[in-house]
């Protein structure tokens, strides 16, 4: 269990499948931390439903259970440009305050895109550096090798090259959405 104030491990029990999983601070420093700015990724899997307890601590279910988290990661960040993009109606505002110009708070914090962009631009340079050291190694392992835990994103490990493609085409789109600014001006 990783020791970081914004990083809690909470296990949940449904009809066929119990898990535990990891919800870790999403923001970068502690002063920016907001509640929702949480991703959860899951840790261990304990499933009750037959034909699925074969793969609880073996390599294809732990492989699986990272390439979800994977997903899940850069799946979360293409859904904040879209709903920047194509604000839900009604929510315009809401989007603005949240991802742009920040909520109310003491002392002031910026809105969430910021942070999720420089989060992206971390994450994505952590893994390209890993991925360039794992090709210098020239040991032979090739796509054998496990990619380490991540520094910026602790609960997530660094990004396998398909997933660094799709990251990279989304801070694009975040990056392009943050010079633009918001749609809906406040007032």
């Amino acid at each position: 269990m990783v020791e970081d104030p914004y990083f809690t491990e909470v296990s949940f029990t449904f009809t066929s499948l119990s898990l535990t999983v990891s919800l870790a601070s999403d923001s970068l420093s502690p002063s920016s931390h907001h509640p929702s700015h949480s991703i959860l990724t899951f840790i261990r899997f304990r499933f009750e439903q037959p034909g699925f307890e074969k793969q609880i601590g073996t390599p294809e279910g732990t492989s699986a259970s990272e390439l979800y988290n994977e997903r899940t990661l850069v799946l979360t960040r293409t859904f904040v440009k879209r709903a920047c993009e194509y604000p839900p109606s009604g929510f315009e505002r809401e989007i603005n305050a949240y991802y742009y110009s920040g909520l109310p708070s003491t002392p002031p914090t910026p809105g969430a895109l910021k942070g999720i962009v420089e989060q992206c631009g971390n994450l994505l340079e952590e893994s390209e550096k890993w991925l360039v050291e794992k090709e210098g190694d020239g040991e032979g392992e090739g796509d054998n090798v496990k990619p380490p835990q991540s520094l910026v994103v602790p609960s997530q490990r660094v990004l396998t090259e398909g997933a660094g493609l799709s990251l990279k085409r989304t801070l694009k789109g975040l990056e392009e959405l943050m010079e633009r600014g918001p749609q809906v001006k406040e007032g």
